[in-house]
């Protein structure tokens, strides 16, 4: 019901010195917070899963460069790429605890795979871990 219709139906008074908000229902209050509560595990939902997407696209990042790291024919550029690569994987293992919840069982199998490449890899080319 409106507030104007509890107005006018006399359920509640409003003189000048009542505040409009001492007349709202008392438990407003606590469907507004339950409101609150399912954005807020919504949005977690959504960031876990942008996470989980970004775990996977910077997966094959990390392979890209160690492709170009392993085609190059200049040292700079190979060496630039296989940082970039450790980098890529650093992060996927600094990321991965926050954004596990949102990757399904296929999803977690494959992710679990090209990590264990990624590393393998990463450690023919002399990275330690």
């Amino acid at each position: 019901m409106r507030m104007e219709a509890w107005v006018e139906a006399g359920e509640i008074s409003i003189d000048k010195r009542s505040r409009l908000m001492d007349h709202y229902p008392k438990n407003l209050g606590l469907w507004h917070t339950m409101d609150k509560d399912k954005d807020h595990e919504a949005q977690q939902a959504t960031f876990r899963r942008s996470g989980a997407e970004f775990i996977m696209a910077d997966l094959d990042l990390a392979f890209t460069f160690l492709d170009i790291a392993s085609t190059s024919q200049v040292a700079d550029t190979a060496c630039r790429n296989q940082e970039n690569a450790r980098t890529a994987y650093d992060m996927i293992l600094r990321f991965l605890p926050r954004s596990i919840d949102a990757v399904s069982a296929a999803e977690r199998k494959n992710v679990q795979g090209k990590l264990a490449d990624l590393k393998s890899r990463l450690a023919e080319l002399g990275e330690e871990f």
